[in-house]
């Protein structure tokens, strides 16, 4: 058995869970929210047949919503886990963490996420990482802050030393004004 070396994991490196953050009325999806909620219901419940699901909601109530939705959906509600955050939109892929390997051992890194180079208000995705992470949400895996701004859907890795984002992406002034190409 081989192991993979240090650096950013590809996407395809099997994974303990999945992390969702889940629309509601003061999301982008308050216009289609019943259809986005059957959507997001319909993926939950896929995946919780699966693997573990954990899933950003704003409050009790709504987690106990999600809950009874993606049991609903054909989720195994034993699978799924609700932390409690506010959140201005549902791009979990952008605003949550990264994992890395150190000394061949996983370490989730927070980067800045501020709405795509400040196009859209992202104050509140931007600490949900810290705040799901205070709720035990990723057991004992280390999680550092990174202050750079970075979406996680901006960066690919073959988890073999390359790694590729874009210059729009990383270097924008919105984003990271201070460095350079």
């Amino acid at each position: 058995m081989t192991t993979a070396p240090d650096g950013l994991l590809p996407e395809w490196t099997p994974q303990s869970g999945v992390l969702l953050t889940w629309p509601h009325e003061g999301t982008d999806w308050r216009d289609q929210l019943v259809d986005a909620e059957a959507c997001f219901a319909l993926i939950a419940g896929e995946l919780a047949q699966r693997t573990t699901v954990l899933v950003v909601c704003r409050d009790a109530g709504h987690a106990e919503h999600v809950r009874r939705a993606i049991a609903t959906a054909g989720g195994d509600p034993r699978r799924v886990r609700g932390y409690r955050a506010p959140s201005n939109d549902t791009w979990a892929r952008d605003h949550g963490p990264l994992t890395v390997l150190r000394d061949g051992r996983p370490v989730l890194l927070d980067f800045r996420f501020n709405g795509w180079g400040g196009k859209y208000a992202a104050d509140l995705d931007d600490g949900i990482t810290r705040a799901i992470a205070a709720q035990g949400a990723f057991g004992g895996t280390p999680l550092e802050s990174v202050e750079l701004v970075l979406e996680g859907g901006s960066v690919e890795s073959d988890g073999r030393g390359t790694v590729l984002t874009t210059r729009r992406c990383l270097l924008s002034p919105g984003r990271n004004p201070g460095l350079a190409a």
